[in-house]
């Protein structure tokens, strides 16, 4: 898109800025569909509107997405064309290439897969800097009055929102809808003319915003207007020389190469390639920066999943304890616990606690009723370079009886609640040379019923080791409450509120030894979690409408246990455990545990 100095008429122009890009995460898309102007272009006319061989944003995503972009000349499913308006004719249209309006790009797509939007692909729609440009050119050059320009802006505004709800009419969920960055900071509008392209961006932007608003669908309403503004207000920040000055020589970025730049590096170092579309290192900022949103509600799940990481090790533990109780009419012991657990390169969760319970003997079969208190401190990751701090005060009730004719087999009843205290969540956020750091906090409870049981099926070495299965059953509910972050710039998010509920289960088989004062076991067990989070709700906090991204699944797999106890006299013990899971991917952990019991 060429622009004359005070001119503004753009030959091949094409749009406004900002678009994506980082590694994988938990959603997975089946492809990415891509609907715009010049910054989404992937080279209809055989180059790209950027600082070539560079790509632009949306190809960035793609790419970290896992996925190839082509044209869809090309037979791909990225249908931008430079100099696109929303629905009108361009005058920016070379010579022998079709008019391919937004409106028709929606068109040729739906056509071409039977009038059905795949409902798991990423689809980006971005647009209206066009009509800007040619209605602002027609108003200089005295052939549209101010009037007819700013109804032009409602009706372009209007039907870029019609576009974006046909998507999501033939099915499309995923839609990500940049808003369009501020003209008035780019080199082509300076002086004079840069309020008046400030405004016309705030225009189209209102309308866009009211009427995806009305219309209530889920979409990602992007901040693009807010990031160009950060990043030109400190250039610095983000690895840049220059916002002000254009990289390339040429009379517009499509014939822009590395023979063409003002500076060897201008393609690193400069905003803008053109008088208005972004360099090579300005698209890779715009890629982090949608694709930094579109992660964001899975990286969160990993609150809801945290306070799992000692749910079933603490069953197994009181079950553990309560064996030892005999026929005493008061037990009691106290436990330090850690544990570690992995759901995948970017999530973790670390965790350290203390659990102290006193019960009595209620029952002339040895039913025993006692409480339990606990605080767990958790800490962890949230996407690679985040972290989470999480608090959890806990107290629990549990009830046990012998069975069996001997009383060596046990069931064991219990239930709990704790308080979560998320004090500090944080976001990092990779932006050029800069990391952004968005925090907030939020506070939740966690509801744990549960019932296990062991049973001695038999011994042997004289009756020193006794074996048998041992299994559990346990109803998680946890809920975690929305938050927003604290920022107000274009990264800051706000979160609906998560809630993760359903079971947990493992069955196995455990051999306990006596040699002594020694009390070796050991025991395999089958975990299954069945337990299921809501989709995580999201918006940039600045914009309207949100969307949702899956939760975490956890894996199922084996669980190893070895440990001991040491019998310091005959009213008192200390205890030693560890395990560690096999065969799971998401969810592997392994714990560690040493405490001490006494009955009297």
């Amino acid at each position: 898109m060429h622009f004359r100095k005070k001119k503004v008429i753009n030959r091949l122009s094409l749009a406004a800025l900002l678009v994506m890009s980082t590694s994988a995460f938990a959603q997975d898309y089946s492809g990415v569909i891509v609907l715009g102007d010049s910054l989404s272009d992937g080279g209809i006319y055989g180059s790209r509107f950027t600082t070539n061989p560079g790509m632009t944003s949306v190809e960035y995503l793609a790419q970290d997405l896992g996925f190839q972009l082509t044209t869809s000349t090309a037979g791909g499913t990225n249908y931008a064309q430079g100099g696109a308006r929303v629905a009108s004719d361009s005058a920016s249209t070379p010579a022998g290439f079709a008019q391919r309006p937004i409106s028709t790009q929606v068109t040729e797509y739906l056509s071409k897969n039977g009038g059905v939007a795949d409902p798991n692909a990423l689809h980006i729609i971005q647009g209206g800097a066009n009509d800007i440009f040619q209605n602002f050119a027609a108003v200089q050059a005295g052939v549209m009055s101010t009037a007819e320009f700013q109804s032009g802006l409602i009706s372009t505004g209007s039907a870029f929102v019609g576009q974006t709800f046909n998507l999501h009419l033939a099915g499309a969920k995923y839609i990500v809808v940049p808003n369009l960055p501020n003209l008035g900071a780019t080199p082509a509008f300076s002086g004079a003319t840069a309020p008046l392209a400030t405004q016309a961006s705030q225009g189209f932007n209102q309308v866009v915003r009211t009427g995806l608003s009305q219309i209530g669908i889920d979409v990602v309403a992007l901040d693009t207007y807010g990031l160009l503004n950060e990043v030109v207000a400190q250039p610095a920040t983000y690895g840049f020389s220059n916002a002000t000055d254009v990289a390339c020589t040429t009379s517009t970025s499509l014939l822009c190469s590395p023979a063409t730049l003002v500076s060897a590096d201008a393609a690193q170092t400069y905003v803008f390639a053109d008088g208005v579309h972004p360099t090579d290192a300005m698209h890779r900022l715009n890629a982090q920066y949608m694709l930094s949103v579109l992660k964001a509600p899975t990286q969160v799940s990993v609150l809801g999943i945290a306070p799992l990481a000692q749910a079933q090790g603490r069953q197994s533990l009181l079950l553990q304890k309560m064996a030892l109780a005999g026929d005493s009419k008061w037990h009691t012991f106290a436990t330090y616990e850690h544990s570690r657990a992995k759901f995948d390169e970017e999530a973790d969760s670390r965790a350290n606690g203390l659990l102290a319970g006193v019960d009595r003997l209620v029952g002339k079969n040895g039913q025993r009723l006692g409480v339990n208190v606990g605080y767990q401190n958790y800490s962890g990751k949230v996407g690679g370079s985040g972290s989470y701090r999480l608090s959890e005060p806990s107290v629990g009730l549990y009830f046990s009886t012998p069975m069996g004719s001997e009383g060596k087999s046990q069931l064991l009843a219990t239930m709990s609640y704790g308080h979560l205290d998320y004090s500090k969540i944080k976001r990092a956020i990779t932006l050029g040379a800069a990391t952004r750091n968005e925090v907030g906090s939020t506070s939740g409870q966690h509801w744990s019923f549960g019932v296990s049981a062991k049973m001695v099926l038999g011994t042997f070495a004289n009756g020193r080791f006794e074996h048998g299965p041992e299994g559990g059953l346990q109803y998680e509910d946890i809920k975690v409450k929305g938050y927003s972050e604290d920022g107000q710039l274009s990264t800051s998010m706000t979160f609906g509120e998560q809630r993760r509920r359903g079971w947990l289960a493992n069955v196995g088989y455990r051999m306990q030894g006596q040699i002594r004062r020694f009390s070796p076991y050991a025991k395999v067990a089958y975990e299954l979690d069945h337990t299921h989070g809501n989709d995580v709700r999201a918006k940039v906090t600045s914009q309207y409408n949100g969307f949702s991204t899956p939760a975490y699944v956890l894996d199922n797999g084996f669980r190893v246990e070895l440990g001991a106890g040491y019998k310091i006299n005959d009213k008192a013990q200390v205890n030693l455990g560890m395990s560690t899971t096999l065969g799971k991917t998401v969810g592997r952990s392994q714990r560690f545990d040493l405490g001490v019991q006494a009955r009297f």
